[in-house]
């Protein structure tokens, strides 16, 4: 990666420095969490990819994890698994973490504390960070390594006016943010307002079932793979995938509309309907939907905050619940679903509709944020 710096910069008093000069790890752990006050932990499936928000949290009296790590308000949790997923947000409340997430936080006088976050969310820092990572199926950075990436610092005069216009933008990211969140709440009040009226019910088998074809390497090259870390909690559309090349064990195999669940941890509300056909991880069940009612319909229901409670019910494990299919397919699903199936689609894919529109702006707005991090700074 080539640094310059123009001779305007270097007159305005920027300098070339490594992170490792202007931020620090976050080393302090602990093994008594819940004794220490703390009832929160944050894991890697509960941050989302470029967002420093934070909107979902486990409750460590619930689900009793192995986490140790310590973080605290305005720290930066940076995700350093899998770093293509370009996962870091702000912490605004004291808790633990997992083991795949560096605590960071900046050295006071040497950078804006509120400026590095936005650093660390840049495309400059993932790319190095993927660039530094080792391992295959789980390619992991270490701190050592982003320590040393080297980049173009504003004086913090500059600073503060970059910041001014960042902070901005991550406004106006937030409104976004909360449009969808709204989108949201109205499909979990029409299912649960659904589910508590005790109308006519029927099994969840009469509306789909498990398929289950496994098929072995070597692999057709030219195959999608979805692993559980591709898909979004609370989304039923699937935008991500990885490479079959990597895979070396039996996978299930998919078809197109087929609703891919995910069985681990079914708190994180994982479903997502496939668009095209491939081979799917082991910890996604695979669905086939009856006829007799929308694939929207059925995963909505399945990514709702109702039937998640009901599969941690039924979950089998502690640290690693894992839901059972043969006792989720005897869930009492309300009729009506089935019966108006295609009124209850439309209204699903209008939230959706308007949720994807607010992605984009957010995409768009990701971008601004980005080339104002990385496009002054002379990165080439």
């Amino acid at each position: 990666m080539a640094i310059f710096l123009s001779e305007k910069q270097v007159q305005e008093g920027w300098q070339v420095v490594k992170f490792g000069e202007i931020a620090r790890e976050a080393k302090r752990s602990t093994k008594t969490a819940l004794k220490d006050g703390l009832k929160f932990y944050v894991g890697l499936e509960h941050l989302d990819p470029q967002s420093l928000r934070i909107q979902r949290k486990g409750v460590i009296s619930e689900d009793n994890p192995s986490f140790t790590r310590l973080f605290k308000p305005g720290q930066i949790l940076f995700g350093k698994r899998r770093c293509y997923q370009k996962k870091a947000a702000i912490a605004d409340f004291e808790g633990i973490c997992s083991g795949d997430i560096i605590v960071m936080e900046a050295i006071p006088g040497k950078v804006i504390p509120k400026l590095l976050p936005f650093i660390v969310q840049s495309d400059m820092f993932f790319d190095w960070a993927e660039k530094t990572s080792s391992g295959s199926l789980s390619p992991r950075t270490k701190w050592k390594a982003l320590a040393e990436l080297k980049f173009p610092l504003p004086p913090l005069e500059r600073q503060k006016e970059i910041l001014e216009v960042l902070e901005k933008v991550e406004v106006s990211v937030g409104l976004l943010n909360d449009l969808i969140a709204s989108g949201n709440q109205l499909i979990e009040s029409i299912v649960f307002d659904q589910f508590k009226a005790n109308s006519e019910q029927l099994s969840l088998t009469d509306l789909c079932a498990e398929q289950r074809e496994l098929l072995q390497p070597p692999f057709d090259k030219s195959q999608k793979y979805v692993g559980f870390e591709h898909i979004n909690p609370v989304s039923i559309h699937l935008t991500s995938h990885g490479k079959i090349d990597s895979v070396i064990s039996a996978k299930a195999k998919f078809n197109k509309g087929n609703i891919l669940y995910g069985k681990i941890r079914p708190y994180l509300r994982k479903a997502a309907i496939a668009p095209e056909g491939g081979l799917c991880s082991s910890d996604l069940i695979v669905i086939e939907v009856n006829s007799n009612i929308s694939s929207v319909v059925v995963a909505t229901i399945l990514t709702s905050s109702y039937f998640s409670r009901i599969a941690m019910n039924s979950a089998k494990g502690t640290k690693m619940p894992r839901a059972d299919w043969c006792v989720l397919q005897t869930t009492k699903i309300p009729k009506i679903f089935m019966d108006k199936s295609a009124i209850f689609c439309k209204l699903f894919e209008s939230v959706f509709f308007q949720r994807k529109i607010f992605e984009k702006k957010i995409k768009q707005l990701s971008r601004i944020r980005n080339s104002i991090v990385t496009g002054a700074g002379g990165v080439k």
